[in-house]
């Protein structure tokens, strides 16, 4: 790790300083440092063996907290949900015959299918896997959009209590058999609920709290229902992708209930954000990982720590290896001790190396270098992808980031981090550190901080 003796920033500084650096720099007698000639690094100790006992417990125990998000240390989260699937259909419109049970099963329960369930094992590294809690017949509901649309915002008719309601009302669910506490009350973990309709667009998430009858018995459910789109009956293309093209604005609107992540986009137009295309909290409509940031903060990843302070030597400069954290969790933090609630999160995102394609919606593979700001940052801004591309920029002016935003090696970019060294800081400008000698992109990622 090189930290520039002279050049740590004072807070009223707010621009991110590149360098370059000539070969000369670049090469240095440590085997695990970019080597003489080279303008990468080729080599380097793995970040998954780094020692980081010496941070102090506080410390880490800031980077793992889960604040805001469902995570491993919540009495609430459940490493296997039951999530219950009720297909439902306005009056007056035809509800879809592809939506079958087994269609359900097969989007949503099946495995080795590359199903929600497989995502979700994946990205988890099998420590999240979702049950299946029951399948609805279809349910038509007794108003149209309209009448359950007043007074709500945007007559927005999703947002109508009374629609989830009678949607629920009408369902064949069992849900005594979902009332383990037997406290009549339906709430996460004990369900994560979907309303399936053939409306042929998106999906949203509406939490609400509506009381039912069922066998004789009130029974309160109070959750986040995920109203999620199949294809209309009269699309052609209905019988061979009923709801399957949905899976990614399913897992985005799934990941609230879930786990509490917040939405990152703005202005109500996906892709637009502090996180781009690179994110499913941002960009909904293809598949990808969650980020690093989010799997520390649920739990499923413990990222190595690396504890910056200004007077860290220079011979502590290394290359470090990165294996690709779609099938390894790995992940690197960066962090000031004295500021813990803000921190760089590093991780390799190498698509090829998710073995159901569910990184496929990445623009591209690369380093993602993640920041993520303190608690006075709205939760949609908190977390940014650091745009290589985009120039050299205080954190909280990258936004709307698309291919070329990631870190590796470009013969003749102006931006490339293989011949540059980047300064990187947090807004508060209390520490800086440099990164360079990012190598290509690959199953391991080499780049020297």
């Amino acid at each position: 790790m090189r930290f520039l003796a002279g050049l740590f920033l004072s807070s009223a500084v707010r621009s991110v300083v590149a360098v370059s650096f000539g070969l000369a720099l670049m090469g240095c007698e440590k085997p695990d440092q970019a080597r003489p000639g080279e303008t990468w690094c080729s080599a380097g100790r793995s970040i998954l063996v780094i020692d980081d006992s010496a941070v102090p417990d506080a410390v880490r125990d800031a980077v793992l907290a889960s604040g805001s998000v469902l995570g491993t240390d919540d009495p609430e989260y459940s490493p296997s949900p039951p999530v219950v699937v009720i297909p439902f259909h306005l009056p007056g419109q035809a509800p879809n015959p592809n939506v079958t049970p087994a269609a359900i099963r097969d989007m949503f329960f099946d495995t080795g299918t590359g199903s929600i369930t497989d995502y979700y094992l994946e990205t988890s590294y099998g420590q999240f896997d979702i049950q299946e809690g029951g399948i609805s017949g279809y349910v038509e509901l007794p108003m149209n959009a309209a009448d359950y649309g007043a007074n709500q915002l945007g007559m927005d008719w999703t947002r109508s209590a009374e629609a989830a309601r009678d949607i629920l009302q009408g369902s064949t669910i069992d849900w005594a058999s979902l009332d383990e506490d037997g406290d009549h009350t339906i709430a996460y973990p004990e369900a994560e609920i979907v309303f399936l309709y053939p409306g042929g667009g998106g999906g949203a998430n509406r939490p609400s709290s509506v009381q039912i009858t069922h066998a004789g018995q009130m029974y309160t459910i109070s959750n986040s229902f995920v109203y999620l789109d199949s294809k209309t009956a009269e699309d052609t293309t209905s019988a061979t992708n009923t709801i399957r093209y949905n899976i990614p604005v399913a897992i985005h609107e799934m990941n609230h209930g879930f786990f509490n992540l917040p939405d990152r986009y703005d202005m109500d137009v996906t892709g637009l954000g502090p996180t781009g295309l690179f994110d499913m909290q941002c960009e909904a409509y293809s598949i990808k990982h969650i980020s690093m940031l989010d799997k520390i903060k649920i739990g499923w990843v413990m990222p190595k720590i690396l504890s910056v302070v200004p007077d860290r030597p220079d011979s502590e400069r290394h290359c470090y290896g990165f294996p690709a954290s779609e099938s390894v969790p790995a992940g690197l933090v960066l962090i000031n001790p004295a500021h813990p609630e803000d921190m760089w999160v590093v991780e390799n995102r190498f698509a090829s190396a998710s073995a159901r394609n569910f990184d496929a919606g990445l623009p591209e593979s690369g380093l993602a270098i993640w920041w993520y700001g303190s608690e006075a940052v709205p939760e949609t801004y908190r977390l940014r992808l650091i745009d290589v591309s985009k120039g050299d920029l205080p954190p909280d002016e990258y936004r709307d980031q698309v291919a070329g935003a990631l870190w590796k090696q470009r013969t003749g970019h102006p931006q490339d981090p293989a011949t540059v060294t980047h300064l990187l800081f947090p807004l508060d400008g209390l520490f800086s550190f440099a990164v360079r000698g990012v190598g290509p992109s690959g199953q391991t990622m080499y780049a020297e901080f």
